[in-house]
């Protein structure tokens, strides 16, 4: 980060910052937006096929009708949690990541919103029959979608978010060291 004396230059790159990390979270809900109505198909077919006793127990109305609410399902669960995602402040919480950069889930109140994706697929199974125990969660797809590759995506938030807190750290440590030089004047001053 390039060093700012004052708390106006941090100010001001605090705010350039923010709104990098706006346009990213834009990019990453597009990128949601197109990969969340597959996820739920995605997850449909591969239960499907993984799991031989619920494939035999739908005839092929049943598993025309499951196709189609796959469809529907995908879009109106998809709008669901892309309107939550819309809420800036999820994008600003959580700490740095230790490990996997490429990756948004270290913001787990963020990521706790993209997981509901996967709650309508477990209920759409479960409508259609299905006990099993598979595990239904969101990936972050590692393709490119819509034209962006999420995982780039993710490590420029995390830079950012990186560069966002060092310069809020920064403007802190300035107004205690400014608060304790007035304090010490006004000791000093009796």
């Amino acid at each position: 980060m390039i060093e700012y004396q004052t708390i106006e230059e941090l100010e001001e790159h605090i705010q350039f910052v923010r709104q990098k990390i706006q346009q990213i979270a834009k990019d990453v809900i597009a990128v949601f937006r197109e990969d969340f109505p597959q996820f739920i198909e995605r997850e449909v077919r591969q239960i499907f096929l993984s799991d031989g006793d619920f494939a035999r127990s739908l005839d092929d109305d049943k598993l025309k009708q499951l196709k189609d609410r796959i469809k529907v399902l995908g879009e109106s669960a998809a709008q669901t949690v892309l309107a939550k995602l819309e809420d800036q402040a999820l994008w600003f919480a959580g700490g740095i990541p230790d490990d996997d950069p490429k990756d948004l889930s270290a913001n787990t109140r963020l990521w706790a919103i993209v997981d509901e994706i996967g709650q309508p697929v477990r209920e759409l199974l479960k409508q259609f029959g299905y006990s099993g125990s598979a595990e239904i969660g969101y990936k972050s797809p590692r393709r490119f979608v819509s034209g962006k590759y999420l995982p780039s995506l993710a490590e420029a938030y995390w830079r950012w978010i990186g560069e966002l807190k060092e310069a809020q750290s920064r403007v802190d440590t300035i107004r205690a060291e400014d608060e304790s030089k007035a304090l010490l004047e006004r000791w000093n001053s009796f």
